[in-house]
């Protein structure tokens, strides 16, 4: 990008008045859209109070790798978003049961049936911080990096 080019300018400006505010926003990461497992059914919570690293599912598509490690999926009524650790599979009765992190703690526990949200995950987050290299002896500039933190 043009670093002396008006409209680069009034990006910048708005993307540091983001860091400096600590106002939150959605978005979701392009390459986490789809996951790579199936994610396939009406996924949801098969039990109340549940906390710790894994999660007991029920609704998913029978006898598929609903996730695969690397994955990233929402719980209703759970605050953050869970990185699976393992690849998961539903049975038979299109039951599973998914590891991931980080954990859901005690008084963060999702409800009975609560809706399990696998693909085109989106997150409330902060910009916590930007990274712009110096330009060259051009007015091109590239490298820019933003760095993202769920709000919780």
């Amino acid at each position: 990008m043009d670093v002396t080019a008006q409209a680069t300018r009034e990006f910048l400006a708005i993307i540091n008045d983001y860091k400096r505010s600590g106002d939150s926003f959605t978005i979701s990461h392009w390459d986490y859209r789809t996951p790579k497992g199936t994610g396939a059914g009406t996924p949801k919570v098969d039990g109340a109070a549940q906390t710790g690293s894994s999660l007991v599912t029920d609704g998913w598509t029978i006898n598929q790798t609903v996730f695969r490690a690397g994955d990233i999926f929402l719980v209703a009524g759970v605050l953050d978003a869970k990185d699976v650790l393992a690849d998961a599979a539903s049975d038979g009765s299109g039951d599973c049961t998914i590891s991931f992190g980080p954990p859901i703690l005690s008084g963060n526990s999702p409800a009975e049936n609560a809706v399990i949200t696998a693909t085109a995950v989106k997150m409330t987050c902060v910009l916590v911080d930007v990274i712009l290299p110096r330009s060259g002896p051009t007015r091109a500039q590239s490298g820019l990096k933003l760095v993202f933190k769920e709000a919780l």
